[in-house]
């Protein structure tokens, strides 16, 4: 073996160490990072208006920017988990303590007695064990939670001020090729776009509306069920459905027929056919996933990375979807 060759393994080796040295070191902080390539992809669009406005300054435009998402986005995402959090342990310990809820499920567990096919108390006390579990993640560690969020920030704004600069460093490293680079990174940048601001702001949006509904027509723990709602609302054709349904029931049985027809009509015409109205403008052409897979991500994402799961799942299943694409064009040629 002559000298070149053994310069080049001995490179690439030390290399090999180094790197998965500084993976270790980075591994705390990749969801605030890579949470934060995300949001400064989706945002593009508002920030080059911001940066436009301030006469191309892109240090203003960046801080603007991410003052924006911090106060319309992150701080009432922060709230409502807190409050989820906080009504999900409620009825957790409502199931466990007394076995009887007195929510939806509840109700309908007295109304239907023995004929129901399931212990619903069972399976709600296991699904809220779970929720409590995972969510506390939220409101436990608050040291931790606050440097994710100073590290969110900090990324957020070096992502927007200086977002060209490291996609050129990322084309310039790459061993492929750089226009399949500039493919990979523009089909990944279509998938943030569809997937994160079209499939879950939709679902997201749902949810938000489910709450607003809830908190008005008097369904208890409203934060809770709409944030379900939120996530049921990834599932094909009948999502917002599973949680409505069951609350105007619930309305019903307990002699509030208008207030049950009122929120039935909210349900179908106010949250149902955000997906039908919004849907179509946030989506537009992009990754072409599935609901099903969006949903399986999502839920996978959350098991696995913790609460940001819901944005990080469907960002991982895309790349993936993005990768396949692109080599599937390669070997096509």
């Amino acid at each position: 073996m002559n000298h070149k060759a053994l310069s080049f393994y001995f490179l690439l080796a030390f290399l090999v160490v180094v790197f998965a040295v500084a993976f270790f070191i980075f591994k705390p902080f990749f969801s605030p990072i890579i949470l934060a390539a995300v949001f400064a992809v989706a945002f593009q669009v508002p920030y080059k208006k911001i940066r436009e406005a301030v006469h191309g300054s892109a240090s203003i435009a960046a801080l603007i920017t991410t003052l924006l998402i911090l106060i319309v986005i992150v701080t009432p995402l922060i709230f409502l988990g807190t409050q989820m959090a906080a009504e999900a342990g409620y009825v957790y310990r409502s199931f466990t303590e007394t076995g009887s809820a007195g929510t939806i499920f509840d109700t309908l567990r007295g109304f239907l007695g023995d004929s129901m096919p399931f212990d619903i108390g069972m399976y709600m006390e296991e699904a809220l064990g779970y929720l409590v579990d995972n969510v506390g993640i939220f409101v436990s560690g608050i040291t931790k939670f606050f440097v994710d969020i100073v590290l969110f920030v900090m990324a957020l704004f070096y992502f927007l001020k200086d977002g060209n600069a490291f996609r050129r460093a990322f084309i310039s490293l790459s061993p492929l090729l750089d226009e399949d680079d500039e493919e990979i990174a523009h089909m990944l940048a279509r998938a943030i776009n569809s997937i994160v601001t079209g499939r879950l702001l939709i679902a997201v949006i749902q949810g938000l509306l489910a709450i607003i509904g809830f908190l008005i027509f008097g369904i208890p723990n409203a934060i809770l069920w709409g944030s379900v709602t939120a996530i049921t609302a990834l599932i094909p054709g009948i999502g917002t459905a599973l949680t409505i349904a069951p609350a105007v029931v619930y309305l019903f049985l307990h002699g509030a027929h208008t207030l049950a027809a009122g929120l039935f009509i909210y349900g179908v015409f106010v949250v149902g056919l955000v997906d039908n109205i919004v849907g179509p403008r946030l989506i537009r052409r992009g990754v072409a996933l599935h609901p099903f897979i969006i949903l399986l991500s999502v839920l996978g994402g959350i098991a696995f990375f913790g609460p940001t799961g819901f944005v990080l799942g469907p960002l991982a299943i895309s790349l993936l979807y993005t990768l396949l694409n692109a080599y599937h064009r390669d070997t096509s040629r």
